[in-house]
């Protein structure tokens, strides 16, 4: 697949060389023989049209791919400037060459010396490295951009895992907690096995997406019923959510776990216990979630909010916008559909 894209791609390159390649030729052409000859068409006939056609598009089309080289392996100089300079200079020496060695040939196959218009002939090579010289630098600019976006997007795909990293044995770590304080306070057997149930669910959803791009909210939305189910316990039923337009999910999609982030930020930030219970919500829209809380701050507390900002950049990096709002008493996250 990857060497027909490849096959494709040098088609394409192909083609539009060969159509610009003509383009020029024909506004050139046109441009020289008003300037010499003040009008488009100074041919007697159809026969001498065709003649000049053939020997001024051949030698433009040689130039063309000569220069072409030129511009684009030419590295003796990194410098722009000297670059330019350097291509310049060959271009004199080259097209110098191919005039001589045009010329010979083109006399010995004429049986007479024929005339080159060597001014003519330098001001169509000139254009023709200008345009290479043009097509050359922002070629490398958006080739420089794309090298950017793609190390970005390796970046803050190391850094997402990184976090996923931190945050799963943390999780796993508090969950052993919750077990280990449910059998030693003697719960009863099916309170043990709900939550080990619950677990089990919440790390084999874990396992599922560990190398996925997006996730489908439908199956986000049920891993953090476990998920949540598991915090209830965790705060002695002091912590619940509610989910609501759930039925009218479709098969949008999200960042796999940025929901997760979301709730236990909840946990995280807010101070949770029977005198200020928490009751928060999910609500599914038309393009996006919202994930609100209310906000019951904790005393000290010193957070880097990164969970917050890798999946901003992670959207971002989407072209989706994923924004917070906090008004004093509520705190909401609007999540973004990735599809």
């Amino acid at each position: 697949m990857a060497q027909e894209k490849q096959e494709t791609k040098r088609w394409k390159i192909a083609l539009v060389f060969i159509l610009g390649v003509m383009g020029y030729y024909v506004w050139f052409q046109s441009f020289y023989n008003i300037l010499a000859e003040k009008t488009i068409y100074p041919y007697s006939s159809i026969a001498e049209m065709l003649k000049y056609v053939g020997l001024n598009l051949s030698s433009i089309a040689i130039m063309s791919v000569l220069l072409t080289m030129l511009v684009f392996k030419n590295r003796i100089f990194k410098s722009t400037a000297l670059k330019i300079i350097s291509d310049f200079a060959f271009s004199i020496l080259i097209v110098a060459a191919f005039n001589i060695l045009y010329l010979l040939i083109l006399s010995a196959i004429m049986g007479h010396w024929v005339y080159l218009d060597w001014a003519g002939t330098f001001l169509n090579d000139f254009m023709i490295l200008l345009i290479n010289e043009v097509v050359f630098y922002v070629y490398n600019f958006n080739r420089k951009a794309e090298e950017v976006e793609r190390k970005h997007a390796q970046m803050l795909q190391y850094q997402y895992d990184a976090l996923k990293a931190q945050v799963n044995p943390h999780f796993l770590f508090n969950s052993l907690n919750i077990l280990y304080s449910l059998v030693e306070i003697e719960a009863g057997k099916e309170k043990v096995c709900d939550f080990t149930m619950k677990l089990s669910q919440i790390y084999r959803y874990i396992m599922s997406q560990q190398d996925c791009a997006s996730a489908r909210v439908h199956d986000e939305l049920e891993f953090i019923k476990s998920y949540v189910d598991v915090l209830r316990i965790r705060y002695h039923e002091c912590f619940d959510l509610t989910i609501q337009g759930f039925d009218n999910v479709r098969e949008h999609t999200v960042i796999p776990y940025c929901i997760q982030l979301l709730v236990e930020n909840i946990t995280k930030h807010n101070v949770i216990r029977k005198d200020s219970p928490m009751h928060a919500s999910i609500t599914v829209l038309d393009d996006h979630i919202e994930v609100s809380n209310p906000i019951f701050p904790k005393s000290t507390l010193s957070s880097s909010k990164i969970g917050l900002r890798y999946i901003t950049q992670l959207y971002s990096h989407h072209g989706k916008d994923f924004k917070c709002v906090n008004d004093g008493k509520t705190f909401t996250a609007i999540v973004p559909f990735l599809y």
